[in-house]
């Protein structure tokens, strides 16, 4: 993420990361639950707040399009969370996101560069379920560990396994 971030004019690679993630990250974890928890609602406020200099320093250095890649994407997340977060955003993102990548592949090299796109879609589907097949086991055994009182209760945990 440095160098890409360095690509597009932005020093401050972690303060992006967060910006564009709309969520903390702390000590290398990333949760991509749909909904944050009081704690990490609260820490974005204080960061945005406390920071707003820096945040618009990224914000400058970011190209234009990108800028409007924001915005759509915070219309996503609002109308995601306005209807209960029905779905797994990142997810649908990521794949469409593959899905052009193929199509522009493909374009550009006619022939074995469309079957190459298309492989690395697969291997790229393929990787998600796995993910998120992982993810819907690690909740059900938490879930089960916390029904059994073997786990302690935590709002951030409790927030995790309705996510």
């Amino acid at each position: 993420m440095r160098s890409h971030s360095a690509a597009l004019g932005v020093k401050d690679y972690f303060l992006f990361c967060e910006i564009l993630m709309q969520r903390p990250l702390r000590g290398g974890q990333l949760s991509l639950g749909n909904v944050l928890t009081r704690e990490e609602t609260a820490y974005m406020r204080e960061m945005a707040a406390h920071r707003f200099g820096e945040v618009m320093e990224v914000l400058r250095a970011l190209p234009r399009p990108m800028l409007l890649v924001f915005r759509n994407i915070n219309t996503v997340r609002s109308i995601n969370a306005a209807l209960g977060a029905p779905v797994d955003r990142y997810s649908l993102m990521a794949k469409s996101a593959v899905r052009s990548w193929g199509r522009l592949r493909g374009a550009q090299t006619p022939g074995l560069g469309g079957l190459r796109a298309a492989w690395e879609s697969l291997k790229f589907e393929v990787a998600l379920r796995l993910e998120a097949l992982s993810t819907k086991l690690l909740a059900a055994a938490l879930r089960l560990l916390a029904r059994w009182g073997r786990l302690p209760h935590s709002e951030r945990l409790e927030a995790y396994l309705r996510a």
